[in-house]
């Protein structure tokens, strides 16, 4: 298995995007869901980096 190429992430993730910003525009009720989402996952992002990241670094580097 290989992980996804930079611009595989890239081309999907404004793929999305784009799919993300029609539903904004046609459904208010996707808009304020997506929007609370949007807020929980950048609060999480941040803690993962913090409080997560090093310890899945640490842990990929140990020999089980």
């Amino acid at each position: 298995m290989l992980p996804f190429s930079l611009p595989v992430l890239d081309a999907a993730f404004r793929a999305a995007m784009e799919v993300f910003a029609q539903n904004d525009s046609r459904s208010p009720e996707w808009k304020k869901i997506y929007a609370d989402m949007r807020n929980f996952q950048r609060d999480q992002i941040f803690w993962f980096r913090f409080a997560e990241a090093r310890f899945d670094s640490f842990m990929s580097a140990q020999r089980m």
